[in-house]
């Protein structure tokens, strides 16, 4: 549930031309993190996992333009957080 809302969040904020280093993009991206590092119990090896799992191959066509649209703002809303943290969670904090 928390996945399909973030999802319709997402988009939301991409069709509302929300800027991904906003306040609100960050407090998004937060929550969209929060949900992964909770899924994954903090293991970031799980996150090659997911990134395969969020291909959704052989989903219905419909499914996966939705779930690519809000991927394009997700990724977005993240780097912007990630630059703010300073931390790469994919590799190692930044300097």
């Amino acid at each position: 549930d928390t996945f399909l809302q973030l999802q319709e969040e997402a988009i939301r904020l991409k069709h509302a031309d929300v800027a991904a280093d906003s306040e609100e993009a960050q407090r998004f991206a937060k929550a969209y993190w929060d949900m992964i590092t909770e899924f994954t119990g903090g293991d970031m090896s799980m996150l090659a996992n997911l990134v395969r799992l969020g291909q959704f191959e052989g989903m219905d066509p419909k499914w996966k333009e939705k779930q690519a649209l809000a991927n394009a703002y997700i990724g977005r809303a993240l780097d912007a957080y990630f630059t703010k943290l300073g931390v790469d969670p994919f590799r190692r904090e930044t300097e």
